[in-house]
């Protein structure tokens, strides 16, 4: 199966992004305007250096693009997304079905979920990191309740004073006990 390039969204004639999860700056014309003179140059197309970063305890491929001034590091999986299947629907993120972030970047493993379906399969497929469980919650809850300084409560469980607020004004667990 050969691969399939479609260009970067917002990006377009600047950059693709292929369903096998690379991504090319694409051949072009430049100008280049100094104190002297204003020249054309040829920018040849090539593929761009991913990295591996991480995102809110979990890691994924980004690369960078540019033009003109502007600059972003964008997710790889992220631009696939959008380049081959659309714009995110309200309130949905990208998924990876096989919860591989690193081996499995093709668009076939992507698809648009809500953050709460993304949550459960990352649980699913052991990929999410917790630094408590549902019963820590309803604990650290118990205890705040009962009179326990939310400061103790943070030390026992290895977690912010600010993170064991947000569980007990349930910004955070809200569907936990």
């Amino acid at each position: 199966m050969s691969e399939r390039w479609l260009p970067v969204v917002g990006w377009e004639g600047l950059y693709e992004v292929s369903d096998q999860g690379r991504v090319k700056r694409c051949g072009r014309w430049a100008n280049y305007i100094g104190k002297r003179r204003v020249a054309a140059y040829w920018i040849p197309e090539r593929l761009l250096k991913l990295q591996f970063r991480d995102n809110r305890g979990v890691s994924y491929w980004r690369t960078h693009l540019c033009d003109s001034g502007r600059s972003r590091w964008p997710w790889v999986h992220t631009l696939m997304l959008e380049a081959f299947v659309g714009p995110p629907p309200v309130g949905c993120e990208c998924a990876h079905k096989d919860g591989d972030t690193y081996g499995n970047n093709k668009l076939s493993n992507l698809e648009w979920k809500t953050t709460w379906e993304n949550y459960q399969d990352r649980l699913r497929h052991g990929t999410q990191k917790l630094k408590v469980s549902p019963r820590d919650v309803a604990r650290i809850r118990e205890k705040v309740s009962g009179g326990a300084s939310r400061d103790e409560v943070a030390r026992s469980y290895g977690i912010s004073s600010g993170h064991v607020t947000k569980i007990v004004l349930r910004k955070r667990w809200k569907r936990a006990a």
